[in-house]
């Protein structure tokens, strides 16, 4: 029998579904919280390369996903927190705006797969050899 030495922690509760509409409070960790998208100097985030490239992937995420609304949001030095809305009903653009639908929303998990998809793609599109000096 082979055990499985790295077994996830459920952080998700199991009685909420998250496709619904609503508001949803997210948090997204680096891997190992390591502090690679910038500092925090005087009390102020200053952001790096890569710290702009997670908050234009985060910004983006309402093109990808016309379910999606962004509310508040803050870029971290080892993490990001937001506030993603899922919505439902029909927001149709004017002139040269698109029309959108939204009666297929997606779940909030597969919004974050792409978030951490699209930041993880960029930066190594960017720094292929790893971290920026």
């Amino acid at each position: 029998m082979i055990k499985n030495h790295h077994q996830r922690k459920r952080i998700r509760r199991s009685d909420i579904d998250y496709s619904r509409p609503g508001f949803y409070f997210v948090t997204i960790c680096t891997k190992e919280k390591e502090e690679i998208l910038g500092k925090i100097s005087d009390e102020t985030m200053e952001l790096n390369d890569y710290g702009h490239i997670v908050r234009e992937c985060w910004l983006d995420l309402p093109d990808h996903y016309l379910c999606c609304r962004l509310h508040e949001f803050v870029v971290m030095p080892n993490h990001v927190h937001g506030i993603i809305e899922i919505a439902v009903g029909l927001n149709v653009g004017a002139g040269l705006q698109p029309a959108r639908s939204f009666s297929h929303p997606v779940s909030l998990s597969e919004i974050l797969r792409g978030f951490k998809t699209f930041s993880a793609r960029a930066m190594n599109l960017k720094y292929p050899d790893g971290l920026f000096q």
